[in-house]
């Protein structure tokens, strides 16, 4: 990859190593991700890999994240079951730049109801397609509350997948652009603004081909109104977490300074063990920067083989302002927090498998998908609360795969144990006949498992396994 001689001129003095810096650029990360803590831990997951024949590395600074010495490591069963994300390193910073706020909000009392216009979670800004919203679900442990919004419909359609197969209850999705946000407050906040990806171009070469010094700047001004926004739905006190994949000094801390001087704040200091990067920039161009800027962190390619990442980490005066930001009232609920399709489901999961389920927790929208959720709800326009665990059709319950999923091994009756062969099959798209028919299990809806895992829903009829897995999840997987 040819790099343009601007972008050279530009970023080689402020790196530490230019020559790394450039060779950086024409050679692709190694692959990496973070175990969904939702639904497994670590160490299993390593055991499999281990199984597979496949090497992890382990990464300093992140217990739940490895390096994969395999490239197609997307194709294992860890993957498919949601066990696993695929993540550049560096992308996982953000969320980890917010972990002792989300240990305090994770440990506190969960409240009794709601108290507009403060949401006790945290917002995830613009959030699709989830990487770092289901980061944020694992790091509280599926309690408090993830709002993960993002200002296109298209997008949170891959937004809501992703949560879904991450198992990530306490997450719900709403679609809204942040300048015209109902009026709320959150004590937390990541906003991992639109870029020009210069940090990605490792990965993609695309990055740079399209590279022009004036999208830059037309970017920078798209950041400074969404981080102007998104600060003023930040509780006073609260901490807000602005991020980039891009080199820039104008979308990073220029976008930072802007803030500093429209509004009452200050960065805090950002610190990751283990892991190589600069402090950010205090001057560029002639322009000098607050000197709380070096609390900034630059993650450069070379410096950990990943991409490139910028993050500044602030904190809001506790004397900001006391009224929420927004346009309108907060709307009322649209989801029924009981009701018949609840009922029906609850009775449905007792009846077929055999499972307890606690009353908190559900809704059900006025066509009949019934969600699993956080205890309770905020009063937002949500697309999607939680986990779509099932649909109500003219009384009848259909369970979804994620749903199901969730019932882990709680479910005593209709579960159906696949073979490794048997579940490469069913995930890739195919009935499975089972000879002889497995005992315990009778004609309707059933949960597959593979090797103690829950795989999902499959319909059996007549010793086959109709395959309802949804065409999303469907994959061909090498490792099982």
């Amino acid at each position: 990859m040819d790099l343009p001689p601007a972008f050279l001129e530009r970023y080689l003095p402020l790196v530490d190593d230019p020559a790394a810096f450039q060779d950086s650029l024409q050679e692709k990360p190694p692959k990496s991700f973070r175990v969904n803590t939702l639904k497994a831990a670590p160490q299993e997951v390593q055991e499999r890999f281990s199984e597979y024949g496949i090497a992890l590395q382990a990464v300093p600074w992140y217990p739940d994240a490895f390096v994969s010495s395999e490239p197609a490591v997307g194709q294992t069963l860890d993957h498919a079951l949601g066990l696993i994300y695929l993540q550049d390193l560096a992308s996982m910073l953000p969320p980890l730049a917010l972990l002792p706020e989300l240990e305090q909000l994770r440990d506190a009392p969960e409240p009794e109801e709601q108290e507009p216009p403060v949401i006790p979670g945290v917002l995830d800004a613009c959030a699709a397609p989830g990487s770092k919203a289901g980061q944020l679900a694992a790091l509280l442990q599926g309690r408090s509350l993830v709002v993960a919004n993002d200002v296109s419909w298209g997008r949170t359609k891959a937004l809501r997948f992703n949560l879904e197969k991450m198992g990530a209850t306490n997450a719900v999705v709403m679609s809204r652009d942040l300048r015209s946000f109902p009026a709320c407050q959150f004590p937390l906040i990541l906003l991992d603004a639109p870029c020009s990806a210069e940090g990605t171009a490792c990965r993609n070469p695309l990055a740079l081909e399209r590279w022009k010094p004036r999208l830059i700047q037309r970017l920078a001004r798209i950041q400074q109104r969404l981080l102007l926004a998104a600060f003023d739905h930040l509780l006073p006190g609260g901490v807000l977490v602005y991020s980039t994949c891009t080199f820039a000094p104008e979308e990073n801390e220029g976008v930072a300074e802007f803030l500093l001087q429209q509004r009452s704040a200050s960065l805090e200091p950002l610190r990751f063990p283990g892991l190589r990067s600069s402090p950010g920039l205090t001057a560029w161009e002639g322009e000098d920067f607050s000197p709380d800027l070096s609390k900034a962190v630059r993650v450069w390619p070379h410096q950990n083989r990943t991409e490139g990442f910028f993050l500044a980490k602030i904190r809001k005066a506790r004397q900001g302002n006391p009224e929420p930001a927004g346009r309108g009232q907060l709307p009322p609920l649209l989801w029924d927090t009981g009701g018949r399709d609840v009922a029906a489901v609850r009775s449905y999961l007792g009846t077929r498998f055999q499972v307890a389920t606690s009353a908190a927790g559900w809704y059900a929208s006025p066509k009949g998908v019934v969600s699993r959720g956080p205890p309770l709800l905020p009063p937002l326009p949500l697309q999607a609360p939680g986990v779509h665990a099932a649909t109500v059709q003219e009384g009848r319950v259909k369970p979804s795969t994620m749903g199901l999923q969730l019932l882990g091994g709680h479910a005593r009756k209709n579960r159906v144990n696949l073979s490794a062969e048997q579940a490469r099959e069913y995930i890739a798209g195919e009935d499975i006949g089972l000879s002889p028919p497995p005992a315990g299990a009778t004609d309707g809806y059933v949960l597959l498992t593979v090797r103690g895992l829950p795989l999902g829903c499959g319909l059996l009829q007549a010793g086959v396994v109709r395959n309802v897995l949804p065409k999303a999840m469907r994959q061909a997987i090498r490792w099982c």
